[in-house]
């Protein structure tokens, strides 16, 4: 269970950097 909620943590953390990056890149961030 710990693991799971620290993969899916670190997924989400991952996802919202991927996410801001793009914002960035387009202009929009």
């Amino acid at each position: 269970m710990l693991c799971y909620g620290a993969m899916r943590g670190e997924a989400e953390t991952v996802l919202s950097k991927a996410i801001r990056l793009c914002l960035e890149c387009i202009g929009i961030g």
